[in-house]
């Protein structure tokens, strides 16, 4: 059965119910410059000077800056709205 055809248990997903909302309308362009800078940053700081890095490990690095930026994001449209309110 090919891999686009199988069906994930959504007991399986470890999606962060918080951040999806605002991840899905975060801008595809903002995430798409954050993945380069983060996959060009690991792909000169490696050791062998080959210029390669581990999927895994590039996957796990700019998940986690996307996360960061999608926070830093939410924090300054809070902090937008109070200044507004007040």
């Amino acid at each position: 059965m090919p891999l686009r055809r199988t069906k994930i248990p959504a007991s399986n997903l470890t999606v962060d119910r918080v951040m999806l909302p605002t991840l899905i309308t975060y801008p595809a362009d903002k995430m798409a410059v954050i993945t380069m800078h983060k996959l060009m940053g690991l792909l000169m700081t490696n050791n062998g000077g080959i210029g390669s890095v581990r999927v895994v490990q590039a996957a796990c690095a700019i998940g986690e800056a996307i996360e960061q930026e999608v926070r830093i994001h939410r924090f300054l449209e809070k902090t937008k709205k109070k200044k507004n309110t007040n």
